[in-house]
């Protein structure tokens, strides 16, 4: 089984991580990781299988995301 991994963003927040799985080239129901206010999400890598990157455009800060667990575990302020 296969996810795509997208940012969602509103005009105020909250946002939030979508995670849709796919399977036989059919989308699954969709699952979110909520975001603190309106952190705007502007990139997502992956280091591992368990372990994605997102960086937060309005906060700042790189958030380190439990891709297993789909939990944020901390955000690095970058400045």
């Amino acid at each position: 089984d296969k996810e795509i991994w997208v940012s969602e963003t509103s005009r105020g927040g909250p946002d939030a991580l979508a995670i849709i799985p796919v399977r036989d080239r059919r989308p699954g129901a969709i699952s979110r990781i909520p975001l603190q206010g309106h952190a705007v999400a502007t990139g997502i890598a992956f280091s591992d299988a368990n372990t994605a990157w997102v960086a937060l455009s309005n906060r700042n800060a790189v958030a380190v995301v439990d891709a297993d667990n789909r939990r944020l575990r901390r955000e690095i302020k970058t400045g």
